[in-house]
C-alpha cells in the first residue's frame, strides 16, 4: 500500500508533469487554443463554425464519429460528438455544453490526462 506522503508525492509531479507539457508545447494560455498552424484563439472561436485559424485546425474535432477516438492529448466530452484539449478539462470552464469535463476534478485528474 502506498502511503500518504508518497501518493501526494505522486500527484505533485504528475500535476507539474502536466503544466510542463502544457506550455512545452507553446499553449496560448489556459483558455485559449493554438492552430495547428501556431496561430493562438480564444476559446469561444473554437468549434463556432468559422475557420479562424485559416488551416481548419478550430473546426477539426466538433462532430467526431462517437466510434472515433479522440486523438491524444484530446478528451471527448461525453454527451457531445465533440474533442476538446485535455488541458481546457478542469479549468472551470464549460467547454461541454453540460459541464462533463468539469465533474471529478479531484486529486487524480492529472493522473488520467497525463497516462
Amino acid at each position: 500500500m502506498m502511503s500518504r506522503t508518497v501518493r501526494l508525492e505522486v500527484v505533485l509531479i504528475s500535476f507539474l508533469a502536466c503544466a510542463f507539457l502544457h506550455y512545452a508545447e507553446g499553449a496560448c494560455s489556459s483558455a485559449g487554443f493554438k492552430c495547428m498552424n501556431g496561430k493562438c484563439l480564444s476559446a469561444s472561436q473554437f468549434c463556432n463554425k468559422n475557420n479562424d485559424c485559416g488551416d481548419s485546425s478550430d473546426e477539426k474535432y466538433c462532430d467526431v464519429d462517437p466510434a472515433t477516438s479522440c486523438p491524444l492529448g484530446w478528451y471527448r466530452c461525453p454527451v457531445m460528438r465533440r474533442c476538446i484539449p485535455s488541458y481546457w478539462m478542469c479549468d472551470g470552464y464549460d467547454d461541454c455544453n453540460g459541464t462533463s469535463e468539469e465533474l471529478n476534478c479531484g486529486e487524480t485528474f492529472c493522473l488520467y490526462i497525463c497516462s
